[in-house]
């Protein structure tokens, strides 16, 4: 009984190891469910492993696509492929539309995104970013993937290009914002530059 007793607490220690670790890494810009699978089959063998790779993390910068060059009223418009991201974008374009504007397209990757094996996470956020820019016809557009924990990211990017405002949505997708928050509140709460949060959608919106 005792034997059964000690395994199961450390079946359950070992689960937690995972789960705290997951949140620990997705904190700092990584992959949820990569982190918590390897914290829940190595244990605390993953905390090394985690250890160094945050220390080896990459830029968090990496240009996908761009058009001509930004100029004017400079809006950095934060996009995750969420119905309120791009509702935010269709209500920046009509709050923007007598100002001589430049929109910058903006997209938040995991670290993890940033290796050759995530090439398709990569194609898929620049196919977005692409289609986005497209909507904007007529203005000057760029584009950036960006890779990292997404406010930390958008701050960072923000502050050293000198943008103007900020559109994004008042909150992304998935359930991982019921663990780590609305990156959204995060930016507001910490940005020197004004930031434009989207109302939520009463339907879907457009595409871009």
């Amino acid at each position: 009984m005792e034997t059964t007793q000690v395994l199961i607490g450390l079946a359950i220690a070992w689960l937690l190891t995972g789960v705290l670790l997951g949140y620990v890494m997705r904190r700092r810009g990584h992959d949820l469910l990569l982190w918590f699978a390897l914290g829940a089959a190595l244990g605390p063998l993953a905390i090394p492993l985690a250890f160094n790779n945050t220390r080896s993390e990459p830029a968090t910068r990496a240009g996908a696509w761009s058009s001509h060059t930004t100029g004017g009223f400079d809006v950095l418009v934060a996009l995750d492929g969420s119905a309120e991201s791009k509702a935010a974008l269709q209500e920046a374009k009509r709050l923007t539309s007598d100002e001589p504007t430049s929109f910058t397209f903006v997209t938040v990757l995991d670290y993890e995104s940033s290796s050759p094996l995530a090439e398709e996470d990569v194609a898929s956020a620049q196919a977005m970013l692409k289609q986005a820019a497209s909507s904007v016809s007529g203005y000057p557009t760029h584009t950036e993937i960006l890779f990292g924990d997404p406010s930390t990211a958008l701050l960072e990017y923000a502050s050293q290009s000198g943008k103007e405002l900020i559109v994004m949505g008042s909150r992304g997708h998935g359930a991982s914002e019921l663990l780590f928050g609305s990156v959204a509140r995060s930016i507001v709460s910490k940005c020197d530059v004004p930031v434009f949060v989207g109302s939520q959608p009463t339907s879907n919106p457009l595409p871009y």
